[in-house]
């Protein structure tokens, strides 16, 4: 079967039916059931495909619950492998549709069309769990919530004075991140510069938040504060890395706007200065996939860029192709190591993302409002066929 013709294969109705099946709070506090069904149906999936199925399971203090990572193997008697990666976990408030619902699908698509392959390297999916945040981190806050005499009975904040400042104390880290603080150090500043403003309880509950995250910096975030499953999984089989020839993530790749302005970038990032297709850039229209690459992985991303350049997909794109390994990125520029790639770039693996570019576009990002309703269907097919056939290209 010819490229072209497997690509076809991808089915925009099955992508749409996979959204369906798992959207919902997929949390280990709020809904580890469903976070659990979830599993089951990746798992149930890739059993359909033919291939060969295992779990990474693997359990945290304080939570008498497993937690799941769940591979689907496609063995072709190589010794060297593609990834397909994407977590299905969500935060406590949101349904998930577009994050990572879309990447969840996206995988099982590209699974389900490539067994018919007859292609010479081996490739491994993996759906992570837990990339949103440590639950047990979550937890902690929780408690201090409780305690801190500010929520009600639902750990809503009871005034909006504590809202606001919380909010302001959020993008004041932001930014002091931006400028290449130290984690401790856009508390200490971001607290300094809001201290006439808290009431005695506000300060007391922000001074725990900080003495919670004390030992958490710009590095080790990623394994510490989120991608908790694909650290895990990382972990446990680094010892084969050199096998990897590459990563795909699918981190969010539902949404597309054609309205003017709709697309923001990371700060540090300069979007005149990294390749693009059909793109926008000077009216800022959001109608493109991102793709996220390291100093490691600019040879993976250019062969995606070629894929969406084809005639049978013709696919708008932006590569931020940043010249810098994980240490560097993590000092200049940290958005972009928000998703489960940023594991394989602490360890120089070649690995990209490849996203709708999540709140520097979403506008229900992390809400309520990330439902199906609102993701584009057919840019996400066209996504997922770029995908497969840049595998198809490298395998």
């Amino acid at each position: 079967m010819t490229k072209t013709k497997l690509i076809e294969q991808i089915d925009v109705e099955r992508l749409y039916q996979h959204i369906l099946n798992i959207e919902g709070v997929r949390h280990p506090i709020d809904n580890p059931d469903l976070l659990d069904a979830v599993a089951d149906y990746i798992r149930y999936e890739f059993e359909m495909y033919g291939l060969i199925v295992t779990e990474q399971i693997f359990q945290i203090d304080g939570f008498e619950q497993k937690f799941r990572n769940i591979e689907g193997f496609l063995d072709r008697g190589s010794d060297k492998e593609l990834l397909v990666t994407a977590h299905y976990d969500t935060v406590s408030i949101s349904p998930g549709a577009n994050d990572n619902g879309s990447g969840i699908a996206g995988m099982l698509e590209i699974a389900r069309v490539i067994v018919k392959t007859d292609i010479e390297t081996n490739v491994r999916f993996i759906a992570f769990t837990l990339e949103e945040g440590h639950p047990q981190q979550e937890k902690k806050i929780r408690a201090l919530m409780e305690e801190s005499d500010l929520v009600d009975d639902e750990l809503r904040f009871s005034t909006y004075h504590s809202i606001k400042l919380l909010e302001i104390l959020d993008v004041l880290r932001e930014e002091y991140l931006a400028k290449g603080k130290t984690v401790k150090e856009t508390w200490q500043l971001a607290i300094g510069d809001i201290a006439e403003q808290l009431t005695d309880k506000e300060r007391q509950y922000i001074d725990s938040l900080q003495e919670l995250y004390e030992n958490v910096t710009r590095t080790n975030w990623v394994g510490e504060s989120i991608c908790i499953g694909s650290s895990m999984w990382l972990e446990k089989n680094k010892h084969n890395k050199q096998n990897i020839l590459g990563v795909f993530n699918l981190e969010e790749i539902g949404y597309s706007s054609e309205k003017k302005y709709s697309q923001q970038y990371p700060t540090g990032i300069d979007p005149e200065r990294y390749p693009s297709y059909k793109v926008d850039i000077e009216n800022r229209v959001g109608n493109f996939v991102g793709i996220f690459a390291d100093k490691y992985s600019k040879s993976i991303a250019q062969a995606f860029c070629t894929q969406c350049k084809k005639n049978d997909i013709e696919l708008p794109f932006h590569s931020l192709e940043v010249p810098l390994n994980y240490e560097e990125i993590s000092l200049q520029i940290i958005d972009l190591l928000r998703s489960d790639h940023s594991p394989f770039w602490k360890e120089n693996i070649p690995a990209i993302s490849i996203t709708d570019t999540f709140e520097f576009r979403y506008p229900y990002y992390h809400t309520s409002a990330d439902i199906s309703d609102y993701l584009d269907f057919e840019f996400m097919t066209k996504i997922v066929q770029a995908t497969l056939a840049t595998i198809i290209a490298l395998a």
